[in-house]
């Protein structure tokens, strides 16, 4: 388990160094390239990166040389989690930014479908929390936004999805599933989980990416324990 902070109000200014970074053409570009990303990223996080956030972090520097014609064929899947309002969207979209990965929105995605399907179902279109959403709708939202990701990843094309993700990341069939599914295709995932903290004062939010091996079925995705305790919260999707 990796954890870190997370600044979702620091990011626009932290990805004004990234738009003047040197096209990837010998290696002291590359490198040079590579310390600015690792640099925001440190920014972002609040921490320098240590050896298992490099994981990730090398992915990203990878996916900018690939985005440039350089770097790994291979596919990789970020799952971004966490409560509404804690900052997983800029977040994904600031990954999407760096790498040039395809970034899907869960409500972007479904929540026109699911305001009809649930006034369909004789329920209310704003409903996530009564047992008609939970068991008729979320599990149509959610593999309506796995499909999408997949029809990008069998393209060759990484993916960062944004969205709660609480219920499915405890849900050890959900994830083994998941796993195997990418380890067929030998793609990579890693999960960051984007949680507020309790002080108002402290920072905006905190993340933990937990990477799982390329080419293993293991269901090693699970919700990361934050750093500090979190206040109770209502169910979110």
């Amino acid at each position: 388990m990796v954890s870190a902070y997370c600044f979702p109000d620091e990011m626009t200014e932290a990805q004004k160094p990234l738009l003047g970074l040197p096209q990837p053409t010998d290696s002291a570009s590359d490198n040079a390239a590579a310390q600015v990303i690792e640099q925001t990223l440190a920014k972002v996080s609040g921490h320098p990166a240590n050896a298992k956030q490099n994981i990730l972090l090398n992915r990203v520097v990878d996916a900018w040389r690939q985005h440039h014609g350089q770097g790994s064929p291979n596919p990789i899947l970020i799952l971004v989690a966490g409560y509404a309002g804690s900052g997983k969207t800029e977040f994904s979209r600031f990954l999407s930014d760096i790498t040039g990965w395809a970034f899907i929105d869960k409500d972007s995605l479904t929540r026109p479908l699911v305001e009809r399907l649930l006034i369909a179902l004789g329920g209310d279109p704003h409903d996530r929390h009564t047992q008609l959403y939970l068991s008729e709708v979320r599990p149509l939202e959610y593999r309506c936004l796995m499909e999408a990701a997949f029809d990008n990843l069998n393209a060759g094309t990484s993916a960062v999805l944004s969205a709660p993700f609480v219920a499915q990341l405890t849900d050890t069939n959900w994830v083994s599933h998941l796993t195997t599914r990418c380890a067929a295709r030998g793609v990579d995932v890693a999960v960051v989980w984007v949680a507020p903290t309790p002080n108002p004062c402290a920072s905006t939010s905190n993340f933990a990416a937990t990477p799982a091996t390329r080419g293993s079925s293991r269901t090693g995705m699970r919700m990361p324990a934050p750093s500090t305790p979190r206040p109770a919260r209502p169910q979110h999707t």
